[in-house]
């Protein structure tokens, strides 16, 4: 019997949805604004990190209730994954491939369709017998109704003007390729977080620290593995922080943190939940939610006015730092 491991498969897979044209013509059309539906589909987003925790927690049910057979062929598959190519970074050949060969194959279907338009034309008495630009007249009828013809007002005689050559009155819908460099960062974001979870237990597992057991059902006596880092914690009910920011300002900084290195986390995720958990903002509308869903889905999103902002108050803290600083000590190396 072959063994079965739903919910990493469909972890795995999911993210890897975002390596196919169907998921890049999705957002590549959401950035450029031209999807109604953007909002359903960018829960797409939160659906993947929440496939990778129940990944996580099946993982864990492999270490706590599989024999040695099991753990091996499990982890030794985690591992072929977190070494695979298009998980170590974003594959940026394979998303310009997609979109080039969905460009190509939409734009020879639409040159197909205007050829087709261009025959029926040829094709028509008018064409045969019309100069080009001539006027004529032609019957005008009703409606159709049940199959048959209703003359509703009655015929009427209408001028018309024949041409000679198809007018093209649409363009393909070919993606922008200018969007690419964004959409490379949604993706390196859900690939961060999807590495997290493997190489955590990848590590575990070659440094020989999970342990197969004769059970094959949960033993809560089962010790817990060791956790290298603590998870960051919410704060107590009612004593959030209030920061005199914009949720896109307060996000804003705690990425600029990040990238820098100056605070470190197993996760966006996390970080986007501590956020939630422990601020509110003084510009919040009545009834606006600050949640980790909707950090989450502006991580990568904001808009230059927000970095404008923080341009401002960085240049504000320098000169304060240099205030304090008044002897121009210098940062030993």
């Amino acid at each position: 019997m072959e063994l079965e491991f739903h919910r990493t498969s469909d972890a795995l897979n999911y993210t890897m949805e975002f390596y196919k044209i169907g998921k890049i013509k999705d957002h590549m059309l959401i950035l450029a604004g031209k999807d109604a539906n953007s909002k359903y589909k960018l829960e797409w987003y939160d659906l993947i990190f929440n496939l990778h925790t129940k990944m996580e927690g099946e993982i864990l049910q492999v270490i706590h209730t599989t024999n040695h057979n099991t753990q091996v062929f499990f982890f030794e598959t985690l591992k072929s994954w977190l070494n695979s190519y298009k998980v170590q970074a974003v594959h940026v050949p394979t998303i310009i491939n997609e979109i080039e060969n969905y460009n190509k194959n939409t734009l020879e279907a639409f040159e197909i369709k205007v050829q087709n338009e261009v025959d029926k034309l040829h094709a028509s008495e008018e064409y045969k017998t019309k100069k080009h630009l001539e006027e004529y007249e032609t019957m005008s009828f009703g409606h159709s109704i049940g199959g048959m013809l209703a003359l509703v007002s009655g015929a009427k005689k209408r001028t018309v003007k024949h041409y000679k050559y198809y007018c093209i009155t649409e363009i393909p819908e070919l993606l922008d390729t200018d969007y690419t460099p964004k959409y490379v960062e949604l993706l390196a974001t859900l690939l961060v977080n999807l590495r997290n979870v493997l190489s955590k237990y990848v590590k575990l597992y070659d440094e020989g620290k999970i342990k197969a057991h004769d059970v094959v059902y949960v033993n809560p006596q089962l010790p817990v593995l060791p956790q290298k880092e603590q998870k960051l914690l919410p704060s107590p009910k009612g004593s959030k922080i209030n920061a005199k920011l914009t949720i896109p300002q307060l996000a804003y900084l705690f990425k600029m943190l990040n990238d820098e290195g100056i605070i470190d986390s197993n996760t966006y995720k996390e970080i986007h939940e501590m956020i939630a958990n422990n601020f509110t903002v003084s510009s919040k509308d009545k009834g606006e939610d600050i949640s980790a869903s909707k950090i989450g889905k502006m991580w990568n999103a904001f808009e230059a006015k927000t970095a404008a902002f923080w341009i401002a108050k960085f240049i504000d803290l320098h000169n304060r730092a240099k205030k304090d600083n008044p002897n121009n000590i210098k940062l030993e190396d």
